[in-house]
C-alpha cells in the first residue's frame, strides 16, 4: 500500500463564543486504488505529531477509529487497516522530521518520499481528494450558504454550530462517498478488466488485497502497544483519590478518567498515604489518540500491558469533545467560576454590610432608647422630688399656721386667767398631746 498524505486548513472557522479556531484536515489516500484510508480533523496546530496520528488512523481498523468519537463504522464498508510499505509526502514542516525513521524501523515502512516543492500535480490524487472532500463536507454542514440570502432571511451564522461527534459522522459519510466515486478507467489494469473490477476505489482496494503480494501488512500483526506508543500523543498523567487524570500547563485543565481498574486503585490508595499524585508516571505513560478525550491509554513501562480508561463521570460533560474544545471549555468555565465567585463575594459583602448597618442602627436605637429612658426616669424623679418638696413645704406652712394660731389662743387664755393662777402639769401634757394630734 502506497500512501499519499497531505494536510490543509479548513475554511470553516466558527464564529461562536466557544469556537476553538481554524480546523486542520489530514487526508491519507492509497495511491493504488484511490481509497481514502483516513481523514482527520484537528484544531491543534499542524505538526509532526498530528501527522503520526493520521498514520495511526490509517493503520487501525475503522471500527476502532469510530469508537473514539462514538460513531459506529462497519469494517466492511471501510476495509482499510493495513500498514503501508511507502509514504509519499509534500515538503510541509509537519512532514519534514527525523522522527520518520522511527516509523520505518518499527513498522517496516520502506521509505518516505517527498514531492518537489510547488508541484501539486505530483500528488494530484490527494489534492483532488482534498477538493472533493471539502466540497462534499461543506454541503452537509449546518449554516451553509449556497446562494445569496433573501432579504429578511435569518443569518446562517446563528445556527452554524456543530459538535465534534456530528462533524466526525459527516466526515465518515463523505469518506463513504469518496471511496465509492467513479474513477477514470485509466486506473484499471488489464487483469482488473479481465476480472470485471469496477472503477471504484473500494472495489480496486479489495481486488488488490486478493491479487497483489506485499500489498500491505495488517495492523493486527503489530503490537498494539507499539502502535499507540509510537503514533499517539503522550500526555502527563497524575492520580489522586478521585482517580487518574491528565493535566495541561501550570497543572490546570484536569480531565479525570475512571479509576475502576485494580492497578489504578493501587495508586489511588498510595495517594491517600503519601499524597504523591505523580507516582503513577513512574510506572505508566499516558496516551491520547486523535485528540479525543473519551479514552486514556496507560501503557506499562514494565511490560506490554495496556489499560484503557474511560472518561470519568465528573468529566462526562466533556465527552466526545476534541481536546482543544475541552481546554477552551475548561478555560471558559474557570473564568465563569471566577466571575461567580466575585459575584458571590460581592453579594456576601453587601449582606454583611447590610447586617452591620442594621446591627449598628439597632444598637444606636437601643442606646437612644436607654438615654431617653434615663431622661424620663430622671424627669420623673425630679417631678417626684418637686412634688415631695411642695408637700413638705405645705405641711410646714400648715404646721406654722397651726403653731401661730395656738400661740395666739394661749395668749388669749393667759390674759383671761387671773394673775397668780397656776396650771397643773397634767393639763400641760394634755394640751401638748392635743397639739401633736392636731399636727
Amino acid at each position: 500500500m502506497h500512501l499519499l498524505l497531505d494536510s490543509s486548513g479548513s475554511a470553516f472557522e466558527g464564529e461562536k463564543k466557544n469556537s476553538v479556531g481554524r480546523a486542520h484536515q489530514y487526508n491519507v489516500v492509497d495511491v493504488f486504488s484511490g481509497m481514502l484510508a483516513v481523514t482527520t480533523i484537528d484544531f491543534r496546530s499542524p505538526c509532526h505529531a498530528r501527522f503520526l496520528e493520521a498514520l495511526l488512523g490509517a493503520f487501525i481498523k475503522k471500527s476502532d477509529f469510530g469508537k473514539l468519537w462514538g460513531v459506529e463504522i462497519n469494517d466492511e464498508d471501510w476495509p482499510c487497516h493495513l500498514v503501508s510499505y511507502e509514504n509519499l509526502l509534500d515538503r510541509g514542516s509537519d512532514f519534514l522530521s527525523t522522527k520518520k525513521n522511527v516509523i520505518h524501523g518499527r513498522f517496516g515502512v520502506m521509505a518516505s518520499s517527498f514531492c518537489p516543492a510547488y508541484r501539486p500535480e505530483q500528488k494530484s490524487l490527494v489534492e483532488s481528494t482534498n477538493k472533493l472532500f471539502t466540497e462534499q463536507l461543506f454541503h452537509r454542514l449546518p449554516g451553509k450558504v449556497i446562494k445569496a440570502l433573501a432579504r429578511g432571511a435569518s443569518n446562517p451564522a446563528e445556527y452554524s454550530c456543530i459538535e465534534m461527534p456530528q462533524l466526525f459522522q459527516l466526515s465518515v459519510e463523505v469518506a463513504y462517498v469518496i471511496n465509492r466515486r467513479l474513477l477514470d478507467r485509466k486506473y484499471l489494469s488489464a487483469d482488473m478488466v479481465r476480472d470485471g473490477v469496477k472503477p471504484i476505489p473500494i472495489e480496486i482496494w479489495k481486488w488488490g488485497l486478493e491479487n497483489c503480494n506485499s500489498y500491505g501488512i495488517s495492523s493486527d500483526n503489530f503490537d498494539k502497544k507499539l502502535m499507540i506508543l509510537s503514533l499517539s500523543e503522550q500526555v502527563t498523567i497524575r492520580a489522586n483519590e478521585k482517580g487518574v487524570y491528565t493535566v495541561g500547563d501550570n497543572n490546570k485543565n484536569k480531565i479525570f478518567y475512571d479509576p475502576t481498574h485494580p492497578d489504578i486503585q493501587k495508586f489511588v490508595k498510595l495517594y491517600r498515604d503519601n499524597f504523591n499524585a505523580g507516582l503513577i508516571g513512574d510506572y505508566y505513560t499516558g496516551h491520547r489518540i486523535m485528540g479525543s478525550v473519551n479514552y486514556l491509554y496507560l501503557i506499562s513501562k514494565a511490560d506490554s500491558s495496556i489499560i484503557k480508561c474511560r472518561i470519568h463521570s465528573r468529566s462526562q460533560r466533556l465527552e466526545y469533545m476534541h481536546v482543544e474544545q475541552v481546554l477552551n471549555q475548561l478555560d471558559n468555565e474557570r473564568v465563569e467560576d471566577s466571575k461567580i465567585r466575585e459575584e458571590n463575594a460581592g453579594h456576601r459583602a453587601r449582606l454583611t454590610e447590610a447586617r452591620r448597618s442594621a446591627s449598628k442602627k439597632a444598637l444606636d436605637n437601643l442606646a437612644k432608647g436607654k438615654k431617653q429612658a434615663k431622661m424620663r426616669a430622671r424627669k420623673i424623679n425630679d417631678e417626684q422630688k418637686l412634688e415631695q418638696a411642695m408637700l413638705d413645704q405645705l405641711k410646714r406652712y400648715r404646721v406654722e399656721d397651726f403653731i401661730g394660731e395656738s400661740s395666739a389662743d394661749q395668749e388669749k387664755v393667759k390674759s383671761a386667767v387671773p394673775a397668780g393662777s397656776e396650771f397643773s402639769s397634767e393639763d400641760d401634757n394634755d394640751d401638748f398631746d392635743d397639739f401633736l394630734q392636731g399636727v
